[in-house]
C-alpha cells in the first residue's frame, strides 16, 4: 500500500493540535491502524473488533488514523459512527479518529463516520457516491475534495464543520445534504444539475455558491424547495447574502421581499417563512458576451438607478435595445425603431430592478452587440 507521507504528517501534526487543545499535554502522533476485511466492504462489526485490539486510553490520548486495506471498495453502514451521535449504533472510540486513508473506497455508506467529531481529513481519491448521513456530526471537519463523487445523500454533510466544499463532478445533491453546516462559507458545483429541498438550509456564512462553469451546452439547473431557507436560533430570518455564479455570470441576489413559499407540498420540519430560493429552476446558456459590434459608453456604470448609452451608428436602419438578466431573458425594452446615421443616446431606469448583473442587447440591421451593466 502506498500511503501518503505528507498527508500523514499533516494530520499528526494537526491532531496534536486537536487534541492538545483539550488536555493542554504535548502528546505523541495518532496511532496508525490498518483495517481489512473479509470481503471487500468493511463493516462496523470489523471496525470494532479492530479497535479492541488497541488500548482504549491510549487511542483517547493519541487520537488515531484509519488506513483502509487496498481491497475495500466500501465502508459499510455506520462502520466508524461515533456512540455520541448514535448510542446504540456506534463506537464511543470513534470518538478518536483523527483521519481516513482510503485509496480504493468507492462507496461511503449510510453514516459511515457519522459523529466522528475529531476527524479532520478524509483522503478518498475513488469515492464516487457518499450516502445518507455520512458525515454528519463531523465538527472538525472543515475542507473536503473528493474529486470523482457524483451525488451526495441526504444530509450527508449535516451539522459538519465544513467551510470550503469543491465537488467537481458532483451532478445531484439530496435533501439536506449541507444542513446547519454553519461555517460554510464556499461551494463549487461545476455540473450539478440537480439541488434538493433545503440542500443549503442553515448555511448563514454561506457566501458563494459556483455552479455550471464546466457545461457544453444548455442545460436546466433544478432547485427544490428552500435550498438556501433557514433560521437562526434567535428567530432572526436570514438574509444570506449569497453569490450565485452561473458559468461566467453572477445571478442577481435574491429579492428577499419578493419571495413567498414555494412548492405543492411544504416540507413538514422546515418552517413556513423560510427563505426559498427566487429559481425554481434556470437554464445555463451563452449570452455572448464578446459580441461587440459597436463602441459602446454606459454611463455611470456601475448605476445605483439610472444610466445612459452611448454609441455611434455607420448607417441608418432598424435598432433595437433592451435590458435582459443573466440568462438572456428580456427585462424590458429601452428603444425600438427607426434610427438615423450618427450618435445614438439613451438613457433608460434600473431602480426598480434588484441589484445585481444585467445586459444591453443592442440589435441593428442583423448585428448584435451586448455590453454589462451593473446595478449597485
Amino acid at each position: 500500500m502506498i500511503v501518503k507521507t505528507t498527508k500523514k504528517l499533516v494530520l499528526m501534526i494537526f491532531a496534536t493540535v486537536l487534541f492538545c487543545s483539550y488536555s493542554f499535554t504535548v502528546l505523541t502522533a495518532p496511532i496508525e491502524i490498518l483495517f481489512t476485511a473479509e470481503t471487500d466492504n468493511l463493516t462496523q462489526a470489523e471496525v470494532n473488533a479492530k479497535l479492541s485490539e488497541y488500548d482504549a486510553n491510549e487511542l483517547k490520548a493519541n487520537g488515531f488514523i484509519a488506513i483502509i486495506d487496498d481491497a475495500i471498495v466500501v465502508i459499510g453502514e455506520r462502520a466508524f459512527a461515533n456512540s455520541s451521535w448514535s448510542p446504540t449504533e456506534g463506537n464511543p472510540l470513534n470518538q478518536n479518529l483523527v483521519g481516513v486513508i482510503a485509496p480504493n473506497v468507492t462507496i461511503l455508506a449510510n453514516f459511515a463516520f457519522a459523529g466522528c467529531t475529531a476527524l479532520l481529513d478524509v483522503d478518498a481519491p475513488n469515492v464516487y457516491g457518499i450516502a445518507q448521513g455520512v458525515f454528519t456530526n463531523c465538527v472538525s471537519l472543515t475542507e473536503v475534495w473528493f474529486p470523482e463523487a457524483g451525488f451526495i445523500g441526504n444530509g450527508a454533510f449535516s451539522y459538519s464543520g465544513l467551510t470550503l466544499a469543491i465537488f467537481p463532478k458532483v451532478w445531484m445533491i439530496m435533501g439536506g445534504a449541507f444542513m446547519n453546516c454553519n461555517d460554510l462559507i464556499s461551494v463549487e458545483l461545476p455540473i450539478v444539475t440537480t439541488i434538493e429541498d433545503v440542500a443549503f438550509i442553515g448555511c448563514y456564512k454561506l457566501t458563494s455558491v459556483v455552479l455550471g462553469t464546466n457545461f457544453d451546452t444548455p442545460t436546466e439547473i433544478k432547485f427544490g424547495n428552500g435550498v438556501f431557507g433557514g433560521r437562526l436560533p434567535d428567530e432572526t430570518i436570514l438574509t444570506p447574502n449569497i453569490h450565485l455564479t452561473l458559468g461566467d455570470y453572477v445571478l442577481p441576489p435574491p429579492d428577499l421581499d419578493a419571495m413567498t413559499w414555494q412548492g405543492d407540498n411544504p416540507i413538514p420540519f422546515v418552517q413556513q417563512d423560510t427563505i426559498p430560493y427566487i429559481w425554481k429552476s434556470i437554464n445555463y446558456t451563452s449570452i455572448l458576451e464578446t459580441v461587440k459590434n459597436l463602441q459602446v459608453s454606459i454611463y455611470p456604470n456601475p448605476t445605483s438607478n439610472s444610466a445612459t448609452v452611448n454609441f455611434d451608428l455607420e448607417t441608418a436602419g432598424h435598432l433595437t435595445v433592451t435590458l435582459t438578466n443573466i440568462l438572456g431573458q428580456e427585462l424590458f425594452e429601452i428603444y425600438s425603431g427607426f434610427a438615423n446615421a450618427g450618435t445614438f443616446t439613451q438613457t433608460f431606469s434600473m431602480e426598480a430592478l434588484p441589484i445585481g448583473v444585467y445586459y444591453l442587447r443592442i440589435l441593428h440591421n442583423g448585428n448584435v452587440t451586448v455590453e454589462k451593466v451593473v446595478r449597485e
